[in-house]
């Protein structure tokens, strides 16, 4: 075996490890998830539609799912000064939006 050889063995059992890595992480993410594409979250800024669901990493801590909302106004209509927000997973209340 070569130098070259033992590089490219080496960067390939890197590359599969971090596909691993990322699929586990992506597996506990929605596996904790308990929300869909059109479920309306409430968090402590206000409320939200889901419609896009994203992975995220904080730097600590475990990873989870971060909600691309529409932003709804208290008597559930589109926020017009700022129509989207995320709302990240740990910081959803309770219960769903009344």
């Amino acid at each position: 075996m070569t130098e070259q050889e033992l590089l490219e063995s080496l960067q390939a059992l890197k590359s599969a490890y971090d596909a691993d890595v990322l699929k586990l992480k992506k597996r506990y993410a929605t596996e904790n998830n308990p929300y869909h594409v059109g479920d309306i979250i409430t968090d402590h800024i206000g409320n939200g539609k889901i419609v896009e669901m994203i992975l995220y990493e904080p730097y600590r801590g475990l990873p989870c799912v971060c909600y691309r909302c529409i932003n709804l106004t208290k008597k559930g209509e589109q926020n017009k000064r700022e129509p989207l927000r995320d709302i990240y997973q740990y910081n959803i209340k309770n219960g769903e939006a009344k």
